[in-house]
């Protein structure tokens, strides 16, 4: 599965340094949700607003969630890890964190 390299750390560190602006984008993207959606119901807009408000955000988190999955994957087989990014992987025991 992995091959015959079993360091995988500075493939990973670099995979996670071109993440970092596409979480900071899915952060910012629940901090809109959330308080736009007490925006728009504090000010008892009709409900048609509220489910294009809700539409626009389901929109915008598709290709935050598409880059996510290709991004958390490991450098050594290719699978994606999940949330459980630990120091070596799951699925075939390379190193990828010091």
């Amino acid at each position: 599965m992995a091959d015959e390299k079993k360091d995988y750390t500075e493939a990973f560190s670099l995979q996670m340094r071109k993440f970092r602006p596409w979480g900071a984008a899915f952060f910012a993207w629940f901090a809109v949700l959330i308080v736009g959606s007490f925006i728009v119901l504090a000010m008892e807009c009709a409900m048609e607003h509220f489910l294009y408000f809700l539409i626009a955000m389901l929109l915008l988190v598709v290709p935050l969630v598409l880059r996510t999955i290709t991004a958390l994957r490991c450098p050594a087989c290719g699978r994606f890890m999940g949330r459980d990014v630990s120091k070596f992987c799951t699925l075939c025991g390379a190193q990828i964190r010091k």
